[in-house]
């Protein structure tokens, strides 16, 4: 009834009549038409529109917090709707950007990084790293188990109230089960963001600090709380990050950088803290990450150097029969 409660409206309403050609009386029409519509006519009609061996149901969320998996109402069929991370003015990403040259002082500040962490030859001797933490989130927290075999393979497996979640990445694959969900393919966004984690992992940059791949260079101080901090941009393959350094212990304080969130690019970081020894290595047993507007909290329980790794745990499990 508001489409006629004004003269302009009724106006623009004949005009539209007279335009495509209605008659004057099509409301009227209109409505007798649709009274005359029988439970036949729609039973005849609805096929040649409708068609039930096409319907699919689109579903957006975490599949980790499903009530049940998908794959119980039919087929699954993943789609990669990530918003791809931003070109910068050359057209490249923050992962492909071409890396800034280290400068005097990025170098020397990073090699006291890898000395507050153990030493270049302790750290070098790292291949692998195993880890029991906590991660605590908004909806709660979750046990998890992560081996990380440097530099790109790694399997996370979290305990969820919806039961056990494993993920996978790898260089030629990236796969997640779930209870009776089966095993499902990551989409790429999230294969890439996962191989650049581990590339941000702190072991494995200074790992490079001699590196000629990797840069380290100061872009000024920043200030936490009395402590003034040194910046350093570090750079190299497929990693992009700052880092916010105690030039007094070595120690990085935060890591800031782009990660790939559930709807696209986000600033993100890292707060270190709770440092400990682990078989002459110095490491964060704690973590504060901002992604975005979402925080999270990770406390390890325990961290293994050099863990016995089968090569098996990294291969995608056989399709069930009839999948």
């Amino acid at each position: 009834m508001f489409n006629f409660d004004t003269p302009d409206k009724v106006l623009r309403e004949r005009m539209a009549y007279e335009f495509y050609g209605y008659p004057a009386d099509f409301l009227e029409r209109y409505r007798a038409g649709v009274e005359k519509v029988t439970a036949a006519d729609v039973a005849r009609i609805v096929p040649k529109y409708l068609h039930k061996d096409q319907l699919a149901v689109l579903v957006a969320g975490n599949a980790s917090e499903f009530d049940k998996p998908l794959s119980s109402l039919g087929p699954v069929t993943d789609v990669d709707i990530t918003i791809p991370p931003p070109p910068d003015a050359k057209g490249e990403t923050p992962a492909t950007a071409e890396k800034k040259e280290s400068n005097p002082e990025g170098k020397a500040l990073a090699a006291k990084v890898a000395q507050a962490l153990g030493g270049e030859a302790k750290l070098k001797a790292v291949k692998s790293l195993k880890s029991d933490f906590t991660l605590q989130q908004r909806n709660g927290s979750i046990q998890a188990e992560a081996t990380i075999v440097f530099p790109d393979h790694m399997k996370v497996d979290l305990q969820t109230p919806q039961g056990n979640f494993t993920m996978v990445v790898t260089p030629d694959t990236a796969f997640a089960s779930a209870g009776g969900m089966g095993t499902q393919d990551l989409p790429s966004s999230r294969k890439n963001e996962s191989l650049e984690q581990i590339h941000r992992d702190l072991v494995y940059l200074s790992q490079h600090v001699n590196d000629p791949a990797f840069s380290f260079s100061t872009s000024g101080t920043d200030k936490s709380g009395t402590t003034e901090l040194a910046i350093v941009d570090v750079s190299g393959p497929g990693v992009v990050i700052r880092w916010f350094v105690d030039p007094q212990s070595g120690k990085i304080v935060r890591e800031t950088y782009k990660s790939m969130g559930q709807s696209g690019p986000v600033d993100s970081e890292t707060v270190l803290s709770d440092w400990k020894p682990v078989e002459g290595l110095n490491l964060p047993f704690h973590r504060e990450n901002k992604q975005g507007p979402d925080s999270s909290s990770v406390q390890f329980t325990k961290i293994e150097i050099n863990p016995v790794v089968d090569p098996k745990m990294f291969a995608k499990p056989a399709a069930a029969p009839g999948h």
